[in-house]
Order: structure tokens, then C-alpha cells, then sequence
């Protein structure tokens, strides 16, 4: 689902996953043979993004559904520093939108 708000944007620009809700209806084993899954994107704003999933086995019977929120992002260009560069500003990016108060050991300290 998240891939088909990703194939609606342009080059510079992400996405990430707001919220989603998965109902799985029936079982997916090997017996159930070949599986197809697609997403639909339901609207696209320029900052949330709103998608539907489903997968359904080879008679077309459905197996699971879902919905997806994502945030739309701008991603951050680097930047070269200025050559009189006395005080250095200083950025913590969260690897994670959607649990900022938590700072983890992967998150990015860059001086700008």
C-alpha cells in the first residue's frame, strides 16, 4: 500500500507510514496456491497520502484487506558549510516520525 503512494511522487520526495490497519479474512498456506496483491491509492494531498490493499487467491476471493495513511516528505538536500563559519548549528533527524521522543543509538547528529 505504502509502494502505491510512493509511485505517485516525485524524485526529492518520501513518504512514511502514518498509521495502517491489516484484516486478514482467510488463511494463506501453500495449498492456497497462487496469491495476488495490489494497491490502490484512494486520494493524495501534498502532505497525506490514503491507500487500499488487498489480496486475493486465483478464484478472486479475498484474503486480506487494508488501509494506510502516509505523510508525505520532503527530503533534506546536504548542504556545504560557509567558509566563515563560527558557530556551528547543530540538527538531530529521528530515524523514526512516528516515535520522536524516543532518541535511538542509529539516529543521525549532523553540524550544519
Amino acid at each position: 500500500m505504502g509502494l502505491a503512494i510512493w509511485s505517485t511522487l516525485e524524485k526529492g520526495i518520501a513518504q512514511t507510514t502514518l498509521e495502517f490497519k491489516i484484516s486478514l479474512i482467510r488463511p494463506i498456506t501453500p495449498a492456497t496456491g497462487l496469491i495476488k496483491a495490489e494497491g490502490i491509492v484512494l486520494n493524495r494531498g501534498r502532505r497525506i497520502g490514503i491507500a487500499d490493499g488487498r489480496i486475493t487467491d486465483q478464484n478472486g476471493r479475498l484474503l486480506a484487506h487494508g488501509t494506510t495513511t502516509c505523510l508525505i516528505l520532503t527530503l533534506m538536500r546536504h548542504r556545504q558549510p560557509r567558509r566563515n563559519w563560527r558557530c556551528p548549528r547543530i540538527q538531530i533527524r529521528l530515524n523514526s516520525i512516528i516515535e520522536p521522543a524516543a532518541l535511538v543509538a542509529t539516529d543521525i547528529l549532523k553540524v550544519m
